[in-house]
């Protein structure tokens, strides 16, 4: 058996190696990356749904609403078109949800010179949550739109204050994500030209609506595209190889493999599920990113001769963990979004999570589906922010799901024409009389027409009249190879790799290239 610990500092190294490691191993797979109001839809759009037929686009202004006036902007369109509906009914009705305020109601109306818009101010007396309901009625049919809307207090002077204006930030957060829904293009309906909205959303509102159908939707297809599984597979090898390995540079030879020997026996210890060493790890953290946008990592301190040498283990947690829903206000003015607390100066300062995957049905641990608060010192959240002040992450995928969805489900269609055009087969059409009536009395029975088969040199005698005709299926041609090359280069794009690294296609590849 070894001596062990030679030097008090190989432990501690050892974990301050791999945290370190950690982090940057996951920033350098993903990081190279009583007011006036106006009217005609100058406000922002934070809320977007179908309702009956019509898809229903809700716009307040100011974005942030104070006690006073308020106006909302009401726009409609035809689902299956995308085309603006110009000559709705819209009434729209305003209730508090707490408070001794009364129910508001106004119609919504639009002027020949900005049909497409349909306006209505609300003189709002208290602040607090108001549930706005928009009725559409239309002789093609009738829909209805609920969205709720956080209206603060106004501070002196007439500006919003600190406190209103992250009160109000929470809440749009948290119940009015709908802005954002066109933001991705894995969720985009309607015609191409007709439906190109762009709302002028938040990163977190955008990023927090569709978040989980996102990730959802991107572990589908690489559970189930080839094509998306090995994009992740190649993402992967190219960030993590074979395990990211530090080499200490210490003066002197005996602590170097002191720090070496240390790591060497930790890294088999590191995972608290004891199923992989670290550098699996590794390669866990940069797939769940990958396919989630984000991951979860905890420190797992642990006593000294009670488990590791080293004692310290890390946890990679999905994503799932962190509930995108749980937006509120707790103790101390401090801020929870979407499963993040924040303090009053913007910094992290705990994490709330599940205990167990709340998708998982199978655990009996008791108390698994309960919320725990994990302070933040506790916690790496390794994920790519690509605008200032994200807070969650979104699939790397998220910008080719719908191609590769799509691509999929061509491939298929191809496969099953080119199984159809391979079963070879012949059709007998019998022959008429002058009178029309045909020469075949009676139509064969599965024994006779079970008779005419083909053989090698074999001759068959047709009754009197008939034809026989054999199926030729139509080609698709010459198109299927480039259209599945073009398509499949985007896709690798999306996906930060190459298209000879997804495919193994090395045709356009020279030594110069």
């Amino acid at each position: 058996m070894r001596h062990r610990n030679r030097y008090a500092a190989g432990p501690a190294c050892t974990a301050a190696i791999a945290l370190v490691m950690l982090a940057g191993i996951y920033g350098a797979a993903f990081g190279a990356g009583g007011r006036s109001v106006s009217a005609h839809g100058d406000g922002t759009e934070i809320a977007r749904e179908e309702a009956g037929p019509f898809i229903v686009g809700f716009r307040i202004l100011p974005l942030q609403p104070l006690v006073g006036r308020l106006h909302v902007t009401v726009t409609i369109e035809d689902t299956l078109t995308g085309a603006p509906v110009v000559d709705a009914r819209v009434e729209m009705t305003a209730r508090p949800r707490a408070g001794a305020a009364a129910a508001l109601f106004s119609p919504a109306l639009n002027s020949p010179a900005e049909p497409r818009f349909y306006d209505a101010n609300f003189e709002i007396e208290d602040s607090g949550l108001w549930d706005f309901e928009v009725v559409v009625a239309h002789e093609r049919g009738g829909g209805k739109l609920d969205v709720p809307v956080f209206i603060g207090r106004r501070a002196r002077g007439g500006g919003p204050g600190l406190a209103g204006t992250a009160i109000f930030v929470l809440v749009t957060l948290a119940l009015a994500g709908g802005a954002g829904w066109i933001a991705w293009t894995a969720r985009r309906r309607g015609r191409r030209p007709g439906a190109w909205l762009t709302p002028s959303s938040g990163v977190n509102t955008t990023v927090i609506a569709h978040a989980a159908t996102l990730r959802n939707r991107a572990r589908h297809e690489i559970r189930t595209n080839p094509w998306a599984r090995q994009i992740k597979s190649r993402f992967v090898a190219n960030a993590i190889g074979t395990g990211i390995r530090p080499q200490s540079r210490h003066s002197d030879e005996t602590i170097r493999e002191t720090l070496h020997e240390e790591w060497r026996d930790w890294i088999e210890e590191s995972d608290p599920e004891g199923v992989g060493d670290y550098y699996e790890q590794q390669a866990l953290c940069v797939g769940a990113g990958f396919e989630s946008g984000e991951v979860f990592v905890r420190l797992r301190p642990r006593s000294l001769g009670d488990g590791p040498e080293v004692p310290l283990q890390v946890q990679v947690i999905e994503a799932d963990h962190v509930p995108l829903a749980e937006n509120r206000i707790v103790a101390a003015g401090n801020i929870v979004i979407a499963g993040i607390e924040f303090d009053g100066q913007g910094r992290r300062v705990a994490y709330h999570m599940y205990r167990e995957h709340p998708g998982e049905f199978l655990s009996a641990r008791p108390r698994g589906f309960e919320l725990e608060r994990v302070p933040a010192a506790e916690i790496l959240h390794l994920f790519v922010r690509e605008r200032p002040g994200q807070v969650r992450g979104a699939p790397r995928l998220a910008s080719v799901l719908a191609r590769l969805h799509s691509l999929d489900q061509y491939e298929d269609a191809e496969l099953l024409r080119k199984k159809i055009a391979a079963m070879f087969a012949a059709f007998v059409t019998p022959g008429v009389r002058e009178d029309g009536t045909p020469l075949i009395e009676e139509p064969p029975d599965a024994k006779s027409a079970a008779e005419i088969t083909l053989e090698p040199g074999g001759f068959e005698v047709l009754p009197a009249g008939a034809k026989i005709d054999f199926s030729e299926p139509t080609e698709v041609g010459g198109s299927y190879d480039p259209f599945m090359k073009w398509n499949l280069r985007a896709a690798a794009a999306g996906g930060g790799v190459t298209y000879e690294q997804v495919t193994g296609d090395l045709s356009d590849v020279n030594f110069s290239s």
